[in-house]
C-alpha cells in the first residue's frame, strides 16, 4: 500500500514523476502527468469559454504548483489553439495535490482534515427532525450539507454543539463565502481550517464564541481572495 505521505503533496515540480490530481478553490481538478509532461482539466464547473488547459496539452514549464497558492504553468500550443505563441495558465488557489492513481478519491482524501460527518439518518435522529425539516434548515443555510460524487448527503459534525445546538451565524458566513465560490466542500474546508490571523482558531470556533462580526469580516475577505 502506498504511504499516505506519498499520496498527498504540498508542491509539484518538473523534477517529480507520476500523475497527480490538483484541486483548486473553485473546484477545478487538473490532472498533471509529470512522467509525460502533460496537463488537462478533468473535473469542475462548465466554463463559458474553454481554456487550453481544458484539453490535454504538453507542459513547457511548471512555474508554481503549491498548496495554498495559485497554480501557474506554461503550455506548448497545439495546431488548433487560437494563440500560436507560449500559453500561460494561472489557476485559483490550490487546496490539494494527490497522486492520481492512489485511493481514496480526491474528495475523500481530505476527510481526516475536515473531520467527522453525519448522514441524513444519523442527523435526523440526533436532532429529532424529519427529512423535510432538515432540508429546510439546509436551504436557509442554517446547516451545511455537502454531497459526495455518488450522491450521498453528508453533514459536517463541527456545526452541532454538545447540546445539539446549531452553529450560530452560519447562514451569515455562508452568504459571504458564496460571493467567492458556490462549492460547499470549499466552505467546509475554510470553516475548519485554523489560521494565524485568528490566533490559531477556526471560523466555526469563532462563531461558537459569539464573535459573528469577526467571522463575517474574515469570510468576506476570504471570498474576495477566491475571486481574484
Amino acid at each position: 500500500m502506498r504511504d499516505r505521505e506519498q499520496e498527498h503533496r504540498s508542491e509539484l515540480t518538473l523534477r517529480d514523476r507520476g500523475a497527480y490530481l490538483v484541486t483548486t478553490a473553485t473546484s477545478s481538478v487538473y490532472r498533471i502527468d509529470l512522467s509525460e509532461a502533460t496537463v488537462e482539466r478533468v473535473d469542475g464547473y462548465p466554463r463559458i469559454v474553454e481554456t487550453p488547459s481544458d484539453s490535454r496539452h504538453s507542459l513547457r514549464t511548471l512555474n508554481r504548483v503549491r498548496v495554498g497558492e495559485r497554480g501557474q504553468w506554461t503550455l506548448h500550443p497545439k495546431a488548433d489553439d487560437a494563440d500560436d505563441g507560449l500559453l500561460w495558465y494561472i489557476t485559483s488557489r490550490i487546496i490539494s495535490i494527490i497522486a492520481a492513481d492512489a485511493p481514496p478519491a480526491v474528495r475523500d482524501s481530505t476527510w481526516h482534515v475536515l473531520g467527522p460527518v453525519h448522514t441524513d439518518a444519523s442527523l435526523c435522529a440526533r436532532l429529532r427532525l424529519s427529512q423535510s425539516e432538515l432540508d429546510q434548515l439546509v436551504q436557509t443555510d442554517q446547516i451545511l450539507r455537502v454531497v459526495t460524487a455518488d450522491g450521498t448527503d453528508l453533514y459536517p459534525a463541527f456545526q452541532f454543539g454538545d447540546d445539539d445546538s446549531l452553529l450560530p451565524g452560519l447562514a451569515e458566513v455562508i452568504a459571504e463565502l458564496a460571493a467567492g465560490t458556490s462549492d460547499a466542500w470549499t466552505w467546509w474546508q475554510y470553516l475548519v481550517t485554523p489560521a494565524a490571523k485568528r490566533h490559531g482558531k477556526t471560523v466555526w470556533e469563532i462563531l461558537r464564541d459569539n464573535r459573528l462580526n469577526d467571522a463575517i469580516r474574515d469570510a468576506g475577505q476570504t471570498a474576495w481572495a477566491w475571486k481574484e
